[in-house]
Order: structure tokens, then sequence, then C-alpha cells
């Protein structure tokens, strides 16, 4: 497996790969600005996919560090995909002293086969008790 780092500094975020990918390749934040990108990634705790110092994947957690965390704007680069990296995030992530007594929640149209490998579980009583609020 090639030397892969996950890290939470900010400073090694590519804002330019995070907000390209996410509003030209992704489906959750397509068309999502750079300053929306740039404000979200201020507010969260971060984690980057470092291959041999370049940066090639992220995922992001909103949480009050007690009892809620929502991950989001996972991603690794499409000629990364399907080497293991996103797994080595994951498995960071979950590991991750600061969430390890939240529960975690996230959102995926495709992705749940990925997800349940990490404890993650689709719930029907979930699904009739989350609402949102979508501003005008």
């Amino acid at each position: 497996m090639d030397k892969v780092e996950i890290s939470k500094n900010k400073k090694d975020i590519n804002i330019n790969i995070v907000a390209d990918y996410l509003s030209k390749e992704s489906y959750w934040a397509k068309n999502r600005s750079q300053d929306v990108i740039e404000r979200s990634i201020e507010n969260s705790i971060c984690y980057s996919v470092l291959l041999e110092n370049n940066f090639i994947g992220f995922a992001r957690i909103i949480t009050d560090k007690a009892t809620f965390s929502y991950l989001c704007d996972v991603f690794v680069l499409k000629q990364y995909q399907g080497k293991g990296f996103g797994k080595q995030l994951l498995d960071y992530i979950i590991n991750d002293d600061e969430l390890k007594n939240t529960k975690i929640y996230l959102m995926t149209f495709d992705a749940h086969k990925f997800y349940e490998q990490y404890g993650f579980e689709s719930n029907e009583e979930i699904k009739t008790r989350i609402m949102r609020r979508i501003p005008k």
C-alpha cells in the first residue's frame, strides 16, 4: 500500500481541489461556491488524505464533540479511488478521540455498502424522524 497520511491540520487542505471537486464532481454540493466551501471548512473538523504529500481526498465533520457528529463532503479523487484510501480515511475518522462518544450521522445516495463496513446503518425510524429546513 502506498504511504498515505491523514491530517487534521487545516493547512494541509488544498482548497482549490476541494472546491473544484465539490462544486463540479459531487452530486451533493454541485455549484456550491468557494466562499461557502471555505466557511464550511473553517467551522468543521477536517481531514485531508495526503499521498506522498499530495492532496488526494477530504472529509469534514460537524460536531458538538459530546453527542452528535455529522460526516459530510467525503471524497477521494477519481484517479485514487478503489485503492483503499477512502477506507483509511474512514478508519481514521471513526477512531478519532474527538468523536469517540458521538453518534455519527451521514447522508448518501450510493455508498451504503461502503459505510456499512464502519458500522453505519440505514434505519426506518431515523428516516421518519429526520426533518430539515432549507433556507430560501
